[in-house]
């Protein structure tokens, strides 16, 4: 244990360490540290697995370390619990996260990418304009506190922040109960396909408009292109022709030059060239070696005369021909105008033209796809109505049941009288099934069943809360449980049957109790006093852990004579824990525990 006035770093315990004849659970609170807050001037905490009870005189500050527990977690407001005279409270907690589950759930709150690590460090800094909280020495806001609070622990004496309180996890509860969670999985994945496929469905029929437009719009541009069959190798040749019939005159004026000079005018081309022939010939007899001159004058004068014939046969060919020349524009236009709007190459459009043909065929099966879809959805809907009637006789018949034995254990706790109903609501679908629930109690004789939510007795509330853990042992969701006014109204007597039922929950679950009897007292596994101090400046509180037998029964003969202890007293309260012993250990042992933080061996 820490001293008194003294800060302890929060550390982690021994991996090996063990509590005897206790199961961890998945979820614990190890230890709370606290400074300036109210009267804790500064307080550090240490908890085991197993049942934690504080005892100690009204007004020392017991429930003061639920409340900051509440506060650390966002449950409660934070700044009216700043001690008097400070400028800045701090509350820290570290919690073991011993299972994957556990560590998936927070790391999902968190944001963080897969699991987290087994230690998590929750700390709020309290000042009187603000607080700020911190986990794992990240900033977050309160509001993920509160969620990570359903992960870690579960409070009751405190209406607001109960789990069990809230209908949707009461059907949770009442599934897990009625081991109906794999048929409570297939309604939920078969209400997901129903609602997907009826969202299509839905976006189909709201589209219909606009897929009529597209099918218009598609077929258009289709028809448009189609009706021209562009191809990129007529274009090229459509405007080579288009230069020649728009220049016909041109070309003839030209080509009658050429033929001028080369045969028809005085001094023509050939006429020279047949000169120099001639005159070559006279040279090649007189000088053979002139021979090859004349040849290649020959030659030339023979490409000449068929140059001139060819360039007449070319003026013959050239006609104005109006229809041909006004033909090529248009087609010449009619491809250049589905180049501007798909283009900009004959290429882009042949690639538009086959896309949108995709898309048109899509757009006219959607109506055969609407039919064929909407027996998809008849399908689906069909499998989440036979699955989610399934879960409703489950929860039905499992409903009867944990009635009865909560109403059972009510009975144990000294509320014989009490009756507790659980009533099924149908719903419309949903992925939690067709039924609501809401857990219904009447705690004392004549009056009506109310909701859970609205029991008004703290005191009451957590022997009902007490009694729901007990039945619902197997549910897992966390194992941090905190009774603050279980035994509040209640007798030694009932103290008993309190304390063996706190001692068996805290079996699987890390139990924290605030008590005024020692017969509960006398069930713990660590049991800390809590008492204050007082000087004619401040009021100061202490948390002390009772480490041995001896200080155990000092501090419960206390609790049941007050300052007057005498040796009966002291007997009487050596009994009470000779008896929570046999009472706990008298049924046998429950095998092996599970390696984990727990108790140091002292």
């Amino acid at each position: 244990m820490f001293s008194p006035g003294r800060i302890a770093p929060i550390t982690k315990r021994s991996r090996h360490d063990t509590i005897e004849d206790v199961e961890v659970g998945n979820t614990m609170l190890a230890q709370l540290v606290i400074e300036n807050l109210v009267i804790i001037e500064q307080a550090a905490v240490e908890f085991d697995a197993g049942l934690n009870v504080l005892t100690g005189q009204t007004g020392a500050g017991k429930s003061l370390l639920v409340g900051a527990i509440e506060a650390l977690l966002g449950l409660r407001p934070s700044r009216d619990m700043l001690r008097a005279g400070q400028r800045e409270g701090r509350i820290t907690g570290l919690f073991y996260l011993q299972d994957a589950p556990s560590r998936a759930a927070a790391g999902r709150i968190l944001g963080e990418d897969g699991e987290i690590g087994e230690e998590l460090v929750i700390s709020r800094r309290i000042q009187e304009s603000r607080s700020v909280a911190t986990v794992n020495s990240r900033p977050v806001p309160a509001g993920i506190l509160r969620d990570l609070a359903e992960v870690l622990i579960d409070i009751h004496g405190q209406h607001e922040h109960q789990y069990l309180l809230r209908p949707v996890n009461q059907l949770h509860v009442l599934t897990v109960y009625a081991e109906a969670e794999v048929i409570a999985e297939q309604v939920r994945q078969a209400w997901q396909r129903w609602q997907q496929l009826q969202q299509k469905a839905d976006e189909l029929a709201s589209s219909q408009q606009k897929r009529i437009q597209l099918i218009e719009f598609y077929q258009y541009q289709i028809d448009e292109i189609d009706k021209v069959q562009p191809t990129a190798e007529e274009l090229a040749g459509l405007e080579t022709e288009h230069r020649k019939l728009a220049n016909v005159e041109r070309l003839r004026q030209a080509a009658a030059q050429a033929a001028a000079a080369l045969s028809e005018q005085e001094e023509s081309a050939l006429d020279l060239l047949g000169q120099a022939a001639g005159a070559l010939a006279d040279m090649s007899k007189m000088d053979p070696g002139t021979g090859n001159l004349q040849q290649a004058c020959n030659e030339a004068l023979a490409n000449l005369n068929e140059l001139s014939i060819d360039l007449a046969r070319y003026i013959d060919s050239l006609e104005i021909d109006p229809a041909r020349l006004e033909f090529v524009e248009n087609r010449i236009e009619a491809i250049r105008r589905l180049c501007r709007k798909y283009g900009p190459n004959v290429e882009d459009v042949l690639e538009h033209r086959r896309k949108i043909g995709e898309e048109l065929k899509g757009l006219e099966s959607a109506e055969s796809d609407m039919s064929q879809l909407q027996g998809q959805i008849d399908e689906a809907r069909q499998a989440y109505m036979e699955a989610a009637g399934k879960l409703t006789q489950h929860r039905r018949a499992a409903s009867q049941k944990l009635a009865k034995s909560v109403m059972g254990e009510l009975a144990e706790l000294g509320m014989e009288k009490a009756v507790c109903k659980i009533d099924l609501a149908e719903t419309s679908p949903g992925p939690s099934g067709m039924e609501s629930v809401e857990f219904m109690i009447s705690a004392n004789p004549g009056l009506p069943l109310r909701p859970l939510r609205n029991v008004a007795s703290g005191g009451e509330l957590s022997r009902i809360m007490l009694a729901l853990k007990s039945v619902l042992s197997g549910d897992s969701r966390c194992s941090v449980l905190v009774f603050d006014e279980v035994d509040a109204n209640v007798g030694g007597r009932m103290g008993s049957v309190i304390g063996r039922k706190l001692a068996a929950l805290a079996r699987r679950n890390q139990v924290l109790c605030v008590t005024h009897l020692p017969q509960i007292a006398a069930y713990a596994d660590r049991h800390m006093t809590v008492h204050k101090t007082s000087d004619t400046r401040t009021t100061r509180t202490h948390v002390t852990l009772l480490e041995d037998e001896p200080r155990r029964a000092a501090e419960l003969a206390e609790m049941i004579a007050g300052r007057n202890v005498t040796d009966t007293t002291l007997r009487q309260a050596e009994q009470l824990l000779q008896e929570a012993r046999v009472d706990r250990t008298g049924s046998g042992k429950r095998g092996a525990v599970k390696p984990g933080p727990a108790r140091r061996r002292r």
